[in-house]
């Protein structure tokens, strides 16, 4: 097994945030903080089946009023949370282990993320396993035993910074509001259409019944209007004019025909005293 030291002053391979010092050691120096949520991040090459171990101490003073949490990803992925217990340990332990690195370059971001200056976080060096052989790889990627209850946030690629954590929250929520604003303007814009168009189907609506209204009354109207042909009535005067004539003439007939003919000595024929008819005036018939 090849194995790679990266000690904690090697400021070539590990970068640290603003609030990082170093500090005397069982060992010698190591980095040290006691400012909550401090990182630092290392970048390394593993062979396939590599594994990469963090090691610091772990030095409670007798008045720590919080335990020590660090938080471990690799490559931006889901972090691995470490409580330290509340024994100082005089040597440095083991408080991150991870198995079956492919074989690449990667990157470890590590977060001191509950520390107090009666409590801080030390770190003394980073460990890097490249196994020859295939075989000899360990079967699991299991951490440490304490290092298994995982966070609900992982770690960003760069430092965690408070200020811009805020910002952005600040900023998504302004974002929400002007979708909501411009959000419900739209819907407002639309249902204004819709009232003017089912204001104007209405009107329209209402002006065709009308109008169908008014041609059935005109037609009712014209059905009911019966014309009658004009006759001519007889008026009273009328008919005594004509029983006046019909009896002048039921007299007059009556009267000629009572009347006997008289044959003068002349030959004439009289009606009465009346000469109508000329005896010379009669042509014989041949």
């Amino acid at each position: 097994m090849n194995q790679v030291i990266i000690p904690h002053d090697d400021l070539a391979r590990i970068t640290y945030s603003d609030a990082w010092s170093t500090t005397p050691g069982p060992k010698g120096l190591e980095h040290t903080t006691s400012t909550p949520r401090e990182t630092f991040s290392v970048k390394f090459d593993v062979l396939e089946g590599g594994t990469i171990e963090v090691f610091g101490g772990i030095r409670p003073t007798p008045n720590s009023t919080v335990k020590v949490q660090s938080l471990y990803s690799i490559d931006g992925g889901y972090p691995f949370t470490y409580d330290a217990p509340w024994a100082a340990v005089s040597s440095s332990v083991r408080q991150f282990f991870n198995t079956s690195l492919s074989a690449r370059s990667h990157q470890l971001f590590v977060c001191a993320n509950r520390v107090a200056d009666d409590m801080p976080y030390y770190l003394d060096y980073i460990q890097i396993n490249n196994t020859v052989s295939a075989s000899s790889n360990p079967s699991s990627a299991v951490p440490s035993s304490t290092d298994t209850s995982p966070i609900s946030t992982p770690l960003s690629h760069s430092s965690p910074d408070i200020t811009a954590i805020v910002g952005g929250a600040v900023g998504g929520f302004f974002t929400l509001v002007v979708l909501a604003l411009v959000l419900f303007f739209l819907r407002r814009r639309k249902s204004q259409k819709l009232d003017a168009e089912n204001y104007a189907q209405g009107y329209m609506h209402n002006a065709h019944n009308l109008a169908a209204t008014v041609l059935d009354i005109t037609n009712e109207a014209s059905r009911s209007v019966q014309v009658t042909p004009f006759i001519q009535r007889q008026t009273s005067t009328t008919r005594d004019m004509v029983s006046k004539n019909a009896s002048s003439n039921s007299i007059a007939a009556s009267q000629v025909a009572s009347t006997s003919a008289i044959f003068d000595p002349d030959g004439a024929i009289r009606l009465g005293t009346r000469q109508l008819i000329r005896s010379q005036d009669i042509q014989p018939a041949y």
